[in-house]
């Protein structure tokens, strides 16, 4: 029997004859025209053969590929995650440790048992995360690992083996499929949208799969284009696929990878509602919403004494709390109040550097006799390789280095913090100097 499509314009026409071949022998289809009902048909050039086949093709995996992927990614996650990325191959098998380093680019909130889980998916049925081939979907309390069309096809090449789509299927089943699968005025048809499926295995085995969406329920993507037919011709897929002989295919579900949002890494899609259908595993119902991600909360006040180089903690008074922390001996102890008044009134003590002298302006008949006055010295660490000579070039050495505001603190920070003996920091100050820089890894 000939295949009449239901289609029947001229680009319709072409295109079936260009990706279709007779499913009995494999050669090339003919347009023809009904003459009684004036309706064209494919069909092959032996009369005794019927039926239309599309043999499936795995995506092809080249240099052009990993291009337009290395694309797609930097509009997806951003330059600086893409080149983080870079190493990782655009195709082909991936390892369990590179499947989870795409992931948690891509999916930064995604706790780490899910991202583990989904990585040995990857790994052991050859897919990409980033060939719109699997996804994590988050809800309100968990996270749902999906598969693409295209992921589930390459799943059932490697499992079941070759296999072609028959009669331009998935496709809406004929009232006569209908009545003979569910028979006359059933319920079923009633009810639903009807898809079928007709799948050829590589040993001539036949799988036929019915897909049902509900008249009554809208599915999600429907503003992107997502239709009720091609949800159910989703579930004629899978179902088909399931009944072809060879391996079992993993029980995941399977969605439409064109009406998915790629990964935003600003925003976390929520659903207030789930529901999922018993037999397929698909989510039917829920409603989707984007989650502000939670401000960035302000950096915590750090209570230090730089005198004494250590925390102050917090006490409880008679009348309020405040900061301190203990001295050696029996009562002593540093207030950080106390402590913040003595170093503003040392910065007030400071003496303020002294203006540059500017040169005179004023023209002259001769050349002008050089200074006599000798150039002002800076108490700085002494000139030439910067190597304090002396302690108290030390100590401006290690209060330049901790960016104090004077070097009181220095000799404390030495003895207390980098362990250095007193009497060494006054008879070695040089020596203090190259230890303390190896020791705090100053350069």
């Amino acid at each position: 029997m000939p295949y009449y499509p239901e289609d029947q314009s001229e680009d319709n026409l072409k295109k079936l004859r260009r990706n279709n071949v007779c499913s009995i022998c494999g050669r090339q289809l003919y347009v023809n025209l009904n003459l009684e009902t004036k309706q064209q048909y494919l069909a092959c050039p032996n009369p005794r053969h019927e039926g239309i086949s599309r043999e499936y093709q795995p995506q092809r995996e080249d240099y052009e590929t990993d291009i337009r992927r290395s694309v797609e990614m930097e509009e997806k996650i951003g330059h600086e995650r893409t080149r983080e990325l870079a190493h990782i191959p655009m195709h082909g098998q991936l390892t369990q440790p590179q499947a989870m380093h795409i992931l948690k680019l891509v999916y930064p909130r995604v706790p780490d048992n899910e991202i583990i889980r989904c990585a040995i998916f990857c790994r052991d049925f050859g897919l990409h995360p980033l060939a719109k081939e699997v996804f994590l979907i988050p809800f309100k309390e968990t996270w749902v690992m999906v598969v693409g069309i295209p992921a589930s096809r390459k799943m059932a090449h490697a499992l079941k083996g070759e296999f072609s789509f028959l009669d331009d299927t998935p496709r809406a089943a004929t009232d006569a499929e209908i009545i003979k699968q569910f028979g006359s005025n059933s319920n079923e048809a009633k009810l639903n949208i009807i898809s079928i499926t007709k799948l050829k295995g590589e040993r001539g085995n036949l799988a036929l799969g019915f897909g049902l969406y509900l008249k009554t329920e809208n599915p999600k993507g429907m503003e992107k284009g997502n239709t009720q037919r091609n949800m159910a011709n989703i579930r004629s897929e899978r179902q088909a696929t399931d009944r072809l002989p060879g391996r079992a295919l993993p029980k995941v579900e399977v969605v439409d990878d064109a009406y998915i949002d790629a990964p935003n890494l600003d925003k976390v899609i929520e659903t207030t509602a789930r529901k999922v259908d018993k037999n397929t595993g698909e989510i039917i119902e829920g409603e989707f919403k984007e989650v502000e991600p939670e401000p960035t909360p302000e950096p915590e006040e750090v209570h230090h004494c730089e005198e004494h180089d250590c925390d102050f903690e917090l006490q409880d008074g008679k009348y309020s709390s405040f900061y301190s922390h203990t001295l050696p001996g029996k009562g002593n102890y540093c207030n950080e109040k106390d402590q913040k008044k003595k170093v503003e009134a040392s910065k007030a003590k400071a003496p303020k550097p002294k203006p540059k002298a500017q040169a005179s302006i004023e023209p002259s008949d001769g050349p002008t006799a050089p200074s006599s006055e000798p150039p002002e010295s800076t108490p700085e660490v002494s000139e030439g390789n910067g190597i304090p000579k002396t302690t108290e070039e030390l100590y401006l050495w290690v209060a330049k280095m901790k960016e104090w505001p004077d070097s009181a603190p220095a000799r404390s920070f030495l003895v207390n913090k980098v362990k250095i003996e007193e009497a060494k920091i006054d008879s070695d100050p040089t020596g203090v100097y190259h230890e303390t820089k190896a020791l705090m890894g100053w350069i």
